[in-house]
């Protein structure tokens, strides 16, 4: 893919140096490479690149109040424009605050965060199908059952993104974002099944195959294991050990809760293990050095040890009240046609931080109920109150094989007590993306599935 920057991102800078005295000018622009390669028997087969410019957000701001405008094709020609009419508009503007940055500035390690092999994508793929391939015979001799990747699929996208303003050089970054996705072949004697499987990581070489393989397994030895009468669930009992998958989807959830609801009172006391949001996290799909304001971003508490959450700010939000205390903590986001930017977490996962929270969750060896995916009941069931309501498919692990399904869990609880049960957590460096923020991918380990559960 070229590195060669497209008209839109070299305009950036020119137009945010038309501002006048007493304005502030501010132009985010991005542009994204997309490709997709395709392993078969060993083969590697590379398409050709996809490129694409998103429309530029162009804010001015003047006498405590600002504009936005969406630009398709921001040009060198185009810019004089834009700007004429973002001044025309000024006089119906919103409030806005300034206020400090919560996170200090921090210096984007490319290293870390661009895959910079995937340039010349052969070498880099054809070693991931080896490391998938060994990894596949170890996960099945582990369980005890047969494991194969019958083909694969890597998605690749490369993001670059400048934001440049009036009184402030302009800054720019780049990500590797990789999705891999795995046809996966689990046989046990002479019944078989196939299913896909994914990961996401910024550089191919770091995703956690193993990881990946071993819920595969899993969720395949489930559909393989024999029909009969589930045990009830009155009778199940013990520890449930959560797939990564389902978590990232519980974690969606709850950040939701917390972002949808604000000023919802929280209970406070101590916690074992808080939400946070990581925008610099390895392996993140929305890790970021700035926000779409600007502003630096970092690692955010979304609910404390004390069970406390933190306000997520943006400019145009603060009150005049707040406005001299309150930090700006890098959560801007300004989807496409928005007309102003929204707080919005990036990368949401867990993190220990009370007495006992250094337990690991792993399904090595693990004895109880596994939870292998995860739904709502339906529109009207979704939340009662502070309650959130969803499903839980489970299966019964014997040492860390399958040894039969297990029923169906009905899960109810507020933010506080689903993060309360919670015992352990894995290590991990996956992020599911959603539409604007990403959800870790970690295995995680509730004490007693009672806990959770809400009907007999």
């Amino acid at each position: 893919m070229s590195d060669a920057p497209p008209p839109a991102l070299r305009a950036a800078g020119s137009l945010s140096g038309a501002a006048r005295a007493g304005e502030a000018l501010e132009v985010r622009t991005s542009r994204m490479s997309r490709r997709k390669h395709r392993i078969t028997a060993g083969r590697v087969r590379s398409g050709a690149a996809v490129t694409g410019a998103a429309p530029t957000l162009v804010r001015l701001a003047r006498d405590g109040r600002e504009v936005h405008l969406w630009v398709d094709h921001l040009s060198a020609a185009t810019a004089p424009g834009t700007l004429a009419e973002a001044r025309e508009m000024l006089r119906y503007g919103r409030p806005y605050r300034d206020a400090a940055a919560l996170h200090p500035d921090a210096d984007w390690d490319d290293q870390r965060y661009v895959d910079h092999g995937m340039r010349d994508p052969d070498g880099p793929l054809a070693a991931f199908w080896r490391s998938v391939r060994e990894a596949a015979e170890a996960v099945g001799d582990r369980l005890g059952i047969r494991v194969a990747v019958a083909d694969a699929l890597i998605v690749e996208e490369q993001h670059t993104e400048v934001f440049a303003r009036s009184d402030h050089a302009p800054r720019t970054f780049s990500l590797t974002r990789i999705e891999a996705r795995l046809l996966v072949e689990v046989r046990q004697g002479q019944r078989r099944t196939r299913l896909w499987a994914a990961r996401h990581g910024n550089r191919i070489a770091e995703l956690p195959v193993a990881d990946l393989l071993t819920e595969a397994a899993l969720r395949g030895a489930v559909t393989l294991a024999a029909d009969g009468r589930r045990e009830p669930r009155r009778q199940a009992g013990g520890a449930l050990l959560l797939g990564p998958r389902p978590t990232a989807a519980l974690l969606r959830v709850l950040a939701n809760d917390l972002f949808d609801r604000p000023d919802a009172p929280r209970p406070a006391g101590p916690l074992r293990h808080v939400l946070v949001d990581d925008a610099h996290a390895a392996g993140g799909q929305h890790s970021r050095p700035f926000d779409h304001e600007g502003s630096p971003t970092g690692r955010t508490d979304l609910l404390d040890g004390s069970g406390q959450p933190t306000r997520m700010t943006v400019r145009g939000g603060l009150p005049a009240a707040a406005a001299g205390a309150a930090r700006l903590t890098g959560n801007a986001y300004a989807p496409v046609g928005q007309a102003a930017p929204m707080p919005r977490p990036t990368n949401v996962g867990l993190a220990g931080v009370g007495p006992g929270s250094g337990e690991r969750a792993a399904p090595d060896g693990f004895s109880g109920l596994f939870g292998f995916n995860l739904r709502g009941e339906g529109t009207q069931q979704i939340r009662a109150g502070d309650v959130i309501r969803f499903r839980v498919e489970t299966a019964y692990l014997r040492a860390g094989a399958v040894a039969g399904r297990g029923a169906t869990l009905f899960v109810a609880g507020t933010v506080r007590r689903l993060l309360d049960a919670i015992e352990a957590v894995s290590p991990g460096t996956s992020y599911v993306p959603w539409r604007d923020h990403s959800t870790a991918c970690v295995w995680t380990l509730f004490a007693e599935e009672g806990r959770l559960t809400d009907r007999p």
